[in-house]
């Protein structure tokens, strides 16, 4: 079995796989139905590599189950079948906030709407010893039921243990610079990913963007664009950005909703 869309059609253990619904660097997600009670789920599929790594298995099941939060898709179950581990929750139907921001920027209060739920769920994990590791817009699910509430997906890989390292397997657009580097990473890799999704929530892109060598060389420089004059909001927000994605670690805010605290008293009134 490969990584991509050969498995839609088969079953996984209690579930027919049906339509792929995305794709990331350690699994795919499908679109699934439980044999055994007809009900309609997603399913996501670690990558063969991702399946067979011992540190991975071994922390598998203690991990992904972990988090109770609004804002965290809901697990049903975790497994392992045909040498594949998979995790099988609630669908969400709807689509993600990089769809969102194919127009553009959000205003303020959207933004921080879904701004203030995302930290949540990322403090969430943090406080149960996970890094995130691809906060972006596109692991972001809006319900079409609810389009005012958000979920956090493609969480609970990697320990948030110290001086823990990761190979890279993230999104260059909204990765921190020790992640870029396979040095040491912590919650203050998330929290710099977080900042960079707040920049793309509000201007309609990520900070740095362009080509690869670009992208990259914009997040080792720590010299971000300025959002105001990008927006026209207040100069203010510039400074929340910056500190959220400070090349040093230890000087981004401490956690998730810091970061949103500082982000919403720099747009009070806009």
């Amino acid at each position: 079995m490969g990584d991509g869309a050969e498995l839609a059609g088969t079953a996984l253990g209690d579930y027919a796989l049906g339509d792929v619904l995305g794709r990331g660097g350690m699994s795919t997600v499908y679109r699934a139905r439980d044999r055994r009670s007809g009900d309609e789920v997603a399913c996501k599929v670690m990558h063969p590599r991702v399946s067979a790594d011992p540190a991975i298995r071994a922390r598998f099941a203690r991990q992904v189950c972990a988090i109770d939060h609004p804002n965290v898709i809901p697990i049903y179950e975790i497994g392992e079948a045909a040498g594949r581990l998979f995790v099988a929750m609630r669908l969400v139907v709807g689509s993600d906030v990089q769809t969102a921001l194919r127009s553009g920027g959000l205003r303020p209060v959207g933004a921080m709407g879904i701004f203030g739920q995302l930290s949540g769920a990322l403090a969430a994990l943090h406080r149960r010893g996970l890094l995130h590791l691809d906060v972006k817009p596109a692991n972001v699910l809006l319900a079409r039921d609810r389009p005012d509430h958000v979920f956090l997906m493609d969480y609970g890989l990697q320990d948030a243990a110290p001086d823990a390292r990761s190979d890279f397997v993230g999104t260059p657009n909204y990765a921190s610079p020790e992640h870029l580097r396979g040095t040491s990473i912590g919650p203050s890799s998330d929290v710099y990913s977080l900042t960079c999704v707040l920049f793309a929530l509000l201007a309609g892109r990520p900070p740095f963007a362009g080509r690869l060598t670009e992208v990259i060389g914009g997040h080792l420089r720590g010299r971000a664009p300025s959002l105001a004059a990008i927006t026209g909001l207040p100069d203010r927000i510039d400074r929340v950005i910056a500190a959220g994605l400070h090349t040093d670690p230890a000087r981004r805010p401490a956690c998730p909703e810091e970061l949103a605290d500082a982000a919403r008293t720099a747009l009070a009134g806009c």
